[in-house]
């Protein structure tokens, strides 16, 4: 395989591409993240919890206010963590999500390249990279959901090939990820079952069940303390409290379930997903793996969930493409030919050309469409567009110890998230999104060192202002946007 194997033209344009994708993601995010630009505790969340994983420390995020694995299904974490043994800084996560998505191009176009072709292939693999949910995904801060993509794209591959044991590897990782993972590793083992080995199909599909069980009575009541603590989030509470209840009741009554996933909002969610790549997957029952997740993105009343500007059509991504690869074939052998007397596969891989270039223009990111080059080239030059408040910012990083506790607000916490006490401001003052479904626990009553706040923050809430004036906080620096209190001797 070796020299041979880069040789290939197809593969060295993959391989660009892939470069091309990692550079403008990695860098984009990158540029975000050290201009305080994400308003969203997630990636501190993550942070902290890689962070405190690497040291050896209690899994418990004060940023949340849970044990890191009674959130979501987070047991990912663990693999994650060596990555702070190297370089601990949060955009090392930056990073390795941006290189773990590119290459999801691989197993793709490996697959691609069997039924396919080396150049429609790579036309799959590069509309892939262009696709609009991807690079949302890719720019929405850190989360070890976007890794889904990835793994059901070489279980797949591992499928393809039976090669089993890895197919059960991919979805072992897939299981520890997100919690939802497990109802499209069932499905994969109903297809597997139905297409490929009975047996395997079958084990797979226990495998899944068995998680799910575990899941629901055993892992998110020792860790979250209560149940299960995204259930009030799902915006379910008219079939049921618990996970059990609202599946039974919702089987029960289709009709008020096809009427939530008629909605409005659902029908744009779904052009986002397919027109960019043509509706070339709605041709291959190999689109139904996605189903799992584009149902329950569908049906929750979360309203985030039918946007894919953020990353919750992880489940849904590698599916698109799969099938695709699997509609195309499905042409290839037909080899209709019509007015011009050139085959219907042929004008297929044309419009998911031209589609994946009109989404990525016209629905991608503003920031890494392909028509914004100069602006991509400026950020990733580091061109101070927030120089003053990037500035200030740092500065006031600079004025905390490592060892202090700090409230900050949302966007300055990822600058202080790498300690056991970082608090989402208003806590520890007053409790906000903190805990289980129960509420508990309590955030800590003892005052932070420091509290770290822009004017957003600082206007929004009244809470700091009573504690300076009672004297538990001064004033310690004040420039561009950027306030930091510290606490005084003996509060």
């Amino acid at each position: 395989m070796g020299a041979s194997f880069f040789k290939d033209r197809h593969i060295v344009a993959l391989a660009a591409g892939m470069t091309v994708y990692f550079i403008v993601m990695s860098g984009v995010s990158v540029y975000y993240s050290g201009h305080f630009l994400n308003a969203n505790f997630d990636y501190p969340f993550a942070d902290q919890a890689a962070w405190l994983i690497a040291n050896g420390k209690e899994p418990f995020s004060t940023v949340r206010g849970i044990n890191i694995f009674g959130d979501h299904m987070y047991f990912i974490y663990a693999l994650l963590a060596p990555l702070y043994w190297l370089w601990s800084d949060p955009r090392v996560l930056l990073l390795f999500q941006s290189f773990a998505l590119a290459t999801a191009a691989l197993p793709l176009y490996l697959m691609a390249k069997e039924k396919l072709g080396k150049s429609p292939a790579l036309v799959v693999s590069l509309s892939f990279l262009l696709y609009p949910a991807l690079q949302f995904l890719n720019l929405d801060n850190f989360h070890p959901v976007s890794l889904g993509v990835p793994i059901f794209l070489w279980a797949f591959y591992f499928l393809e090939k039976r090669r089993y044991a890895m197919l059960f590897y991919c979805a072992f990782l897939a299981l520890i990820t997100r919690e939802e993972y497990a109802l499209t590793v069932f499905a994969l083992g109903v297809y597997t079952a139905w297409r490929h080995d009975r047996k395997t199909g079958i084990a797979l599909c226990a495998f899944a069940a068995a998680w799910v069980l575990a899941m629901i009575f055993i892992i998110f009541p020792f860790y979250g303390g209560g149940g299960y603590v995204q259930s009030e989030r799902l915006g379910l509470q008219e079939y049921g409290a618990t996970l059990p209840e609202i599946a039974a009741n919702m089987a029960l009554n289709p009709a008020s379930v096809a009427t939530r996933v008629m909605a409005e909002d659902r029908v744009k969610y779904l052009a986002d997903l397919l027109l960019p790549t043509g509706l070339l997957s709605l041709l291959s029952p190999t689109f139904l793996l996605a189903l799992p997740g584009l149902i329950l993105n569908l049906v929750i009343g979360w309203p985030y969930a039918r946007m894919i500007t953020y990353h919750h059509s992880t489940a849904i991504i590698p599916f698109v493409f799969i099938s695709i690869v699997y509609s195309l074939e499905k042409l290839k052998k037909r080899q209709r030919i019509i007015q011009g007397g050139r085959p219907l596969f042929a004008y297929a891989v044309i419009l998911l050309a031209v589609s994946s270039v009109a989404g990525n223009v016209f629905i991608g990111p503003d920031a890494t469409k392909i028509t914004n080059y100069a602006g991509i080239a400026q950020m990733l030059a580091g061109q101070e567009t927030y120089g003053e408040y990037k500035t200030a910012a740092h500065n006031a990083l600079k004025m905390i110890p490592d060892d202090a506790s700090v409230s900050a607000s949302d966007r300055l916490l990822i600058g202080v998230s790498q300690r056991a006490r970082a608090y989402l401001f208003p806590n520890p003052f007053y409790k906000l999104y903190w805990g289980n479904i129960a509420g508990k626990p309590e955030p800590t009553v003892t005052l932070p060192d420091y509290v770290l706040l822009d004017d957003a923050a600082l206007r929004n809430q009244g809470v700091m202002q009573g504690f300076v004036n009672a004297g538990a906080y001064t004033n310690v620096y004040s420039e561009s946007g950027v306030t930091l209190f510290a606490r005084s001797r003996g509060a």
